[in-house]
Order: structure tokens, then sequence, then C-alpha cells
């Protein structure tokens, strides 16, 4: 068990992979963290759409807050086709 262990540390298909995975989840929390900020900077915080004033409407409370958080959702969904797409290629 140990002499695998040591063994896959010089493999460089190991490495690589890491590096992909720190950059992919960098990425995320990178979009999570700053893209609602990034959005109002822009001027979507404002109401642009008839489907986000409608949300609005009901939602009454923090409503610029309220959608530039809604205008975060469409790269996560996005992402996850594009997830299910290259699993299903895989």
């Amino acid at each position: 068990m140990v002499a695998i262990t040591v063994s896959s540390l010089t493999v460089e298909q190991v490495y690589v992979a890491g590096v992909i995975y720190f950059g992919m989840n960098a990425a995320l929390a990178s979009i999570s963290a700053f893209l609602p900020t990034i959005l109002k900077t822009l001027g979507f915080g404002q109401f642009t759409s008839p489907l986000l004033r409608a949300i609005a409407f009901i939602m009454r409370p923090t409503l610029a807050n309220a959608t530039a958080q809604l205008l975060t959702v469409p790269p996560y969904a996005l992402a996850i086709a594009v997830l299910f797409l290259f699993s299903y290629i895989q």
C-alpha cells in the first residue's frame, strides 16, 4: 500500500490533475464571491427584463440585492449543463 502511494507521487498526471482541480475551485469561488458585485457595478442591479421585474415584484425586500443574486444563476446553470455533457461524453 505504501509503495503504491509513493509511486503515485512520481506520476506527472497527478500533479496536472491537482493544478486543474485547484484552478476550477478557485474560479468557482471567485465567481460566487464577486459576480454579484460585478453585475451591480455594470448596472445590472436594476430590473432590465420582464422576468426580473416579475420576480422583483414578488420579492419586495432588498430588490437590488435579490436581482444581483438572481443574475448569478445562469453561469451556474450553464456550468452544470456542461458538466453533465462532458460526463456523458466521457
